[in-house]
């Protein structure tokens, strides 16, 4: 899975560049992140807990689970979409969107 992402100054705008499986991470960050910082920042605290041993977390479209070393986000309306990683991978794509919105704000 591959999924990068990057602010587009001209137009104010977040590009996503994703694999097939990305596509799966770009919409949950779209419907269910959306730019919301402090969503973001939460969900980013949850993930990064050590206290966190299962999550689920319901949204818009997707269902997002988290256990100690794996997450997996499902779509609620069609279940072959969905999509399974490590959690420090969805660390990571959390800390990038967060430094995203975050230099969005700036402007």
């Amino acid at each position: 899975m591959i999924c990068t992402f990057q602010f587009q100054h001209k137009n104010n705008d977040i590009l996503f560049h994703c694999d097939e499986d990305g596509e799966i991470l770009r919409r949950f960050l779209e419907s269910e992140l959306q730019e919301d910082l402090v969503y973001t920042s939460k969900l980013l605290a949850d993930c990064k807990s050590k206290d966190t041993v299962v999550s689920e977390i319901t949204g818009n479209a997707y269902t997002l689970l988290i256990n100690k070393q794996k997450f997996k986000i499902e779509n609620q309306f069609d279940e072959t979409e969905q999509l399974v990683g490590k959690r420090d991978y969805l660390i990571e794509i959390l800390e990038n969107w967060k430094a995203l919105l975050l230099s969005k704000s700036k402007l």
